[in-house]
């Protein structure tokens, strides 16, 4: 089984986002695990961001 997690931290200023895969064997122990927060993904996410949260004149 194979587990995806997405992690977003907002404040005033900053927006984090994080993304780690889990991968499980038949048994639920867990055999893999590693992040998968890479370029392709941040952009994808900021992309769809940006056409779709109001604009406030602020950069992300």
């Amino acid at each position: 089984m194979e587990v995806e997690r997405v992690s977003l931290l907002v404040d005033d200023a900053h927006i984090r986002i994080s993304r780690d895969i889990r991968r499980f064997d038949h048994w639920g122990d867990l055999r893999e695990s590693y992040s998968a927060s890479n370029d392709d993904f941040c952009q994808r996410f900021q992309t769809s961001f940006t056409q779709t949260a109001p604009a406030t004149g602020r950069p992300l």
